[in-house]
């Protein structure tokens, strides 16, 4: 149930003393939750300079929380144990706006969560808004995977007369999707597509989700849809009618378990603003966008209309980078994203160096830190580092006794560690599961889970 109170007020703790009088009659967050806050600055035809800035938001936050720690005296431990915590300070002009405006998004994991919109224009008002009835939805490429092993030579062979390029993503058409699979050896068919394969992981750890991707009306988009229903996800994207096929991704495993892809994108690539189930989105707590999408225009509006609708309901937008080359494509735009739009992102080495085009791995790690609320970096056998809140947080690699295929492996560790992340988990913990997910998809073909991974939750504790 929605209930909206309007305030008149000039006085930021007034505001404060009202959401915490608000806040007292809410369900208590269970131990280890956070406040989420964001803030916008608007200022009228003043040009902004991002350092100063930021440093001025950071200034306002520790005022807020500072007033919180005064006027809150029944919940004093939330404070002093750190469960106040600054989401991505938002850089945004908003054309002509009068003075000062300040946004707080207060959420809870798992529970309600309250906005407070305070401006000077003497105009204020707290909603309190039902609790996310998902923990995960994916926007992201529907495909089919068709995957086999094949050797270097042949790979090799591919560069030198098609371009492709071995451990990366290679975007083709139909034609030579139909060239390329009369080439490749038997092998395992799959519904896959990144977001796809994640929400499998996710659902398998007992997680509710649902899946925002475009197929087409055939004979695949029909076996795709029935695969993500049978996994208790909701899926309700329309099927093109007219047009392009369902795609597809041709996947060639080298002996060295290198994975390298051939995407047809086909129908996916035809999602559109159009498709974004709002009231969807506005379900969950966090919106998982997948970056190998990014490559159409209308998919990079798309993101923006999703990310958009998971904020105004008070939830979180996760990204994962998806490639390097992708992200080479794109980084303008990624850019643009990840500082004005993305609360958590997902990213390899290589992928966060090819974001802040840095070649050391601690220099991309520190810039992506001042830009996100929480940035989850894999380093395939090096383990992974979690950043957040000014802190690092290394989790090892889980042992293989065989690397068999890495298809999937950061999409595995996306699926542990949003599970853990919307039960209201510790990052490390997340971060564990995530490892505990890659290491089982690596251990044999095929980009989603052979076993439960309900059964690493035991495991984990």
């Amino acid at each position: 149930a929605q209930k909206t109170v309007q305030l008149r007020t000039n006085a930021l703790a007034v505001i404060v003393q009202r959401f915490i009088a608000l806040h007292q009659n809410i369900e208590k967050p269970v131990a280890g939750g956070r406040f989420t806050i964001a803030l916008t600055h608007c200022f009228k035809n003043l040009p902004v300079d991002h350092a100063t800035q930021r440093h001025e938001n950071i200034r306002l936050v520790l005022d807020i929380l500072s007033q919180l720690a005064k006027t809150d005296s029944q919940r004093p431990g939330d404070i002093a144990q750190g469960y106040l915590l600054p989401a991505p300070f938002r850089h945004e002009l908003q054309g002509r706006v009068n003075g000062f405006f300040l946004d707080i998004s207060f959420g809870f994991f798992g529970h309600n969560s309250v906005r407070i919109n305070h401006s000077l224009s003497n105009q204020t008002r707290i909603i309190a808004m039902s609790k996310p009835m998902l923990g995960v939805v994916a926007v992201g490429n529907a495909l089919v995977d068709v995957i086999t092993q094949t050797s270097e030579e042949f790979i090799a062979k591919q560069k030198a007369s098609n371009g492709m390029e071995k451990g990366a993503m290679t975007l083709i058409d139909e034609t030579r999707a139909v060239e390329l699979y009369a080439l490749m050896g038997a092998g395992v068919e799959t519904s896959g597509g990144s977001a796809g394969n994640t929400m499998a992981g996710f659902a398998s750890f007992g997680g509710r989700g649902a899946l925002i991707a475009k197929v087409a009306k055939d004979k695949l988009g029909e076996v795709f849809q029935n695969d993500i229903r049978s996994l208790g996800l909701q899926f309700k994207t329309q099927p093109l009618l007219v047009g392009a096929a369902t795609g597809r991704c041709l996947i060639l495993v080298t002996p060295d378990a290198q994975r390298t892809m051939n995407t047809f994108l086909g129908a996916s690539s035809e999602l559109s603003p159009d498709d974004i189930d709002t009231d969807l989105i506005a379900s969950a707590q966090v919106t998982y966008l997948e970056g190998y999408l990014f490559d159409r225009e209308q998919a990079k509006q798309a993101f923006a209309a999703a990310a958009e609708a998971a904020h105004d309901a008070g939830h979180r937008v996760a990204l994962t980078l998806s490639d390097p080359f992708c992200v080479d494509r794109h980084r303008h735009d990624f850019l643009n994203l990840v500082e004005n739009h993305v609360d958590i992102l997902f990213a390899n080495e290589e992928e966060i160096k090819s974001l802040y085009m840095q070649s050391d791995f601690d220099n991309a790690k520190n810039a992506v830190s001042k830009n996100v609320e929480i940035a989850v970096l894999t380093r395939s056998e090096k383990g992974a580092v979690v950043m957040a809140s000014g802190k690092e947080i290394t989790v090892a690699a889980e042992p293989v006794k065989k690397v068999v295929d890495t298809t999937g492996a950061g999409d595995q560790f996306a699926a542990g560690f949003l599970y853990g992340f919307t039960e209201g988990m510790p990052l490390e913990k997340c971060a564990r599961l995530g490892a505990m997910a890659a290491a089982e998809v690596i251990s044999h073909i095929g980009p989603r889970p052979k076993v439960s991974y309900a059964d690493f939750l035991k495991k984990a504790a």
